[in-house]
């Protein structure tokens, strides 16, 4: 995700550089995406509790 995002690289250079498929690329990032939407969901219910709790 990093190569696409900083390197600007497209799914083909990647799955070039890595060796496996496209897909294969395409599917990593889906995974690695959905991984981070959990990630970032629970840091802000966690941001969120501990601001309720400042402003009580």
């Amino acid at each position: 995700m990093l190569c696409i995002v900083l390197q600007k690289k497209s799914y083909k250079e990647i799955a070039e550089d890595s060796g496996v498929s496209i897909k294969t690329i395409a599917y990593r990032i889906q995974q690695a995406t959905k991984l981070l939407r959990k990630d970032l969901a629970d840091l802000l219910t966690t941001i969120i509790v501990c601001i309720m709790s400042i402003v009580r």
